[in-house]
């Protein structure tokens, strides 16, 4: 079952606000401002916490009062798990409050929101309802949105999801996810992953945000289309996204691509290799041929423990077969049948490989 928590404590959430407006205030790096903009993503109590901390900066009117006050966050509080909603009209409501403030207290921020206030105060006007959906490392969960559509997270993933009259908007800030889209030509359905956006209006596709920041897209059923998304907005860029035009890059069923790379380019997947690269979502892994290396690269986004080689030529040993996810005991124990590998586990969580 999933697991929706924030990602934050409440004392991290204000400790890691006033850091990003003291930044802020200096002058964001093009980079400063993606990170940002992820943190608003992971949670509209973030935007808010960022809020609160410029009205009390102005109250303070001291940045190092404003330092004193939160300290650098600790990295080893615990997260409160909870269900949120949220809607846009509440933060419009806490920006107009904070306005003033903003404006004598740090003119770069409130430049940075001025242009973003009018769009967002426009976009209240109708409801916008925000879920977080989450994963823990091992489990895969199934949920149903309210306009009928069917999201499968895998492992350890992290989605936001925004429906409003126009626009049907989910946010993957990590992991992997496969969408069956109730059909609504008037409502297009956009995955945003990274600087990815992947748009359909009624279709089934797999999105997958690997840690280098690109994104893999599979089509099983009809048509997507995909683009780049803008960051210009110090609010949540997953909050607004446009449609996208009929001339952009589509993918097809049977078809997958790699966003973020310099030439995208759509190729062909067989029907087995979908339902391989998709066995996730039944609790299964299946690997055809494919070396050691990989095949331990794959398992280890189910399971916490870290595999390390011993003997580096084990990694080019060629596996195949189907495996449950998170089953390291059994994967190991076929590994040690087949090949001849023992594994030695560590007290800090490692798995050593080697030949017996």
């Amino acid at each position: 079952m999933s697991k929706v928590v924030g990602i934050h404590a409440i004392k991290d959430r204000q400790n890691l606000a006033a850091e990003w407006l003291i930044k802020s205030e200096r002058g964001l790096s093009p980079e400063e401002k993606n990170q940002l903009y992820q943190w608003f993503d992971e949670s509209p109590e973030n935007l808010a916490a960022f809020l609160k901390a410029a009205e009390l900066w102005d109250k303070m009117g001291s940045l190092s009062r404003l330092s004193e006050l939160f300290p650098l966050p600790n990295k080893d509080s615990q997260r409160k798990r909870k269900i949120w909603q949220w809607g846009v009209a509440a933060a419009v409501v806490l920006v107009c409050s904070t306005l003033t403030s903003l404006y004598f207290a740090a003119p770069d921020v409130m430049a940075l929101l001025q242009g973003d206030l009018r769009r967002v105060a426009a976009e209240s006007k109708q409801s916008v309802l925000a879920t977080v959906y989450e994963t823990a490392i091992g489990e895969h969960s199934e949920v149903t949105l309210a306009d009928g559509s069917s999201v499968v997270l895998n492992t350890n993933s992290l989605l936001t999801v925004r429906l409003s009259q126009q626009q049907r908007i989910l946010s993957l800030a990590r992991g992997e996810i496969h969408v069956d889209v109730a059909h609504d030509t008037t409502r297009p359905l956009s995955v945003v992953a990274g600087d990815s956006i992947v748009q359909a209006v009624g279709t089934s596709f797999a999105v997958k945000l690997n840690d280098a920041r690109k994104v893999d897209v599979i089509v099983t059923a009809g048509k997507v289309l995909v683009g780049t998304r803008a960051t210009s907005s110090i609010f949540s860029p997953a909050m607004v996204v446009p449609a996208l035009p009929l001339s952009s890059l589509a993918v097809g069923k049977g078809e997958a691509v790699r966003l973020g790379e310099p030439a995208a380019a759509v190729h062909a997947v067989s029907a087995a290799e979908i339902d391989d690269r998709l066995s996730w979502r039944e609790g299964n892994l299946i690997f055809r041929d494919e070396t050691l290396e990989a095949v331990m690269a794959e398992i280890g986004r189910y399971t916490t423990a870290q595999f390390i080689f011993v003997d580096e030529s084990l990694k080019q040993e060629v596996i195949a077969g189907r495996f449950k996810a998170g089953d390291v005991e059994g994967l190991l124990a076929v590994l040690r049948e087949n090949i001849g590998v023992a594994a030695e586990r560590t007290d800090d969580g490692r798995v050593l490989l080697s030949y017996m």
